[in-house]
């Protein structure tokens, strides 16, 4: 037969004077605690855990927007440097060229190469008094001529290109040829078979219609001397390039 609730009531409050007459009380209690504590160690090390974490995963999108917010800055930085920079190798290019006020004349004309056309071209043209022929110069080396001209621009045939005319020209020693282009690189050609070239001799123009005596135009790089070819050929390598000037000179 089943124990009302008082019943249970009152069994328990005999068993608790009891045992603690006996003396067990505290025992049980300290054996309680043992079992008890760890579990309560256990729990709130889990729920503090728990709390971390989930605090963490709210900061998250904040965390990632700043990220965001850093990247962009630094994608702005890095644009206003490369502007900083081009406008710096710009003001260094135009003081090379005013630097002899002597030198300065009409006929010359500075202004901006242009690569980002079919052909290279400068942002000068008829109105700016640009006309087919002229050459265009960079740190007072030769870079190719003007073809076709239009009212503001003009596009120029690099030495390299086919297009470019042959020019003739001569090394410090006195060795003279025509330097033509293949579409790839700048060749020195009809040069006499007896005649001595050397690697890294400087070539600069005789002069002839529209091509001043005395331009420099580069250096040689590599010699062919085919034995059953009637002459010696060289690849000349410039000292400075087209697509990478910030000025070019016209005159």
């Amino acid at each position: 037969m089943a124990l009302k609730w008082w019943q249970q009531a009152l069994f328990l409050l005999a068993l608790s004077v009891v045992l603690s007459v006996a003396g067990l009380a505290n025992f049980l209690v300290a054996d309680m605690e043992r079992v008890v504590l760890p579990v309560k160690h256990w729990w709130t090390s889990g729920f503090s855990y728990l709390y971390s974490v989930t605090q963490n995963l709210q900061q998250l999108p904040k965390a990632a927007k700043r990220i965001q917010d850093l990247e962009l800055r630094l994608a702005e930085a890095s644009v206003s440097l490369a502007e900083l920079e081009t406008t710096k190798k710009e003001n260094q290019a135009l003081r090379a060229l005013v630097a002899d006020h002597n030198q300065l004349s009409e006929r010359r004309i500075i202004t901006a190469p242009v690569v980002a056309f079919a052909q290279p071209a400068i942002a000068a043209g008829e109105l700016d008094g640009i006309q087919p022929g002229a050459i265009v110069l960079s740190n007072d080396t030769l870079l190719g001529q003007v073809r076709e001209v239009r009212a503001h621009s003009a596009t120029v045939a690099l030495l390299f290109t086919q297009e470019s005319q042959p020019i003739l020209v001569t090394t410090s020693q006195g060795v003279q040829g025509l330097l033509i282009g293949d579409g790839k690189k700048i060749i020195l050609t009809e040069v006499e078979k007896q005649a001595q070239l050397n690697l890294g001799d400087q070539l600069t123009t005789v002069g002839q219609p529209q091509i001043e005596q005395g331009i420099p135009v580069g250096r040689i790089i590599k010699i062919t001397n085919d034995p059953v070819a009637a002459t010696q050929e060289a690849i000349v390598e410039q000292y400075v390039s087209f697509f990478e000037t910030p000025l070019v000179e016209v005159r």
